[in-house]
Formats: C-alpha cells, structure tokens, sequence
C-alpha cells in the first residue's frame, strides 16, 4: 500500500518513497553447459544490470547434485530477453515478470 500511494505520513508530513537501488531478482538460466565460466555469464549478463551472486540449483533430495540451472541475483536496469547467448551457447533465461516468447519465432502467445 505505501508504495502504491507513493510517500508515507509522519507527523502529518508527507514524506516520498524513492527507489534507493536497481531491480534485484533472481534469474534462473537453463541449457549453459557446466563448462562455461561464471565470467562468461556475467559478461552475458552486464547489458542488463550487475550480477550480484551466482549459484547453482541443486535436487531438493539430493542437494549435493546440481541440476545444471544456474540461478544468478541480477541488479536488474534492463529487462533480460527470454533467449540470450553466452560464450557461443543459445540459453533460455527465466524470471518473474518475463514475457516469454517462442525459441523458434520469437513472438509472444506460444511457445
């Protein structure tokens, strides 16, 4: 409610609410061979905003498994295409908010 409304009230002062940094979400990326560095990642990444952390998602049983997805904390200033490239590898990038678009055509309603 109070980022709705745009300021809180202290003391019958209004006082606005300013964005103190970026965007920050979690981006999941999928099909990057294990192979690729992180760098490579970041440097795929740096168009969109600065990479805060890189993990790797694991199995929920076997957490000492991973799962080849990669989920990457991005301080998000532009949003991150459905499909991007990192070193040479077509990979599909997922987060809240995305707008899918089909890997074939690259238009949105299908996939």
């Amino acid at each position: 409610r109070l980022v709705a409304r745009g300021c809180i009230v202290l003391r019958d002062v209004e006082v606005p609410l300013e964005p103190v940094g970026g965007h920050v979400i979690h981006v999941f990326v999928y099909r990057l061979p294990p192979y690729v560095s992180e760098e490579a990642l970041v440097q795929a990444l740096s168009p969109y905003g600065k990479v805060k952390a890189i993990t790797y998602a694991t199995f929920r049983d076997r957490p000492d498994i991973r799962t080849g997805t990669r989920v990457v904390k991005v301080e998000m200033v532009k949003p991150i295409p459905n499909f991007i490239t990192v070193h040479g590898h077509r990979v599909m990038v997922d987060y809240r908010g995305l707008r899918r678009v089909c890997r074939r055509c690259g238009q949105e309603g299908h996939i």
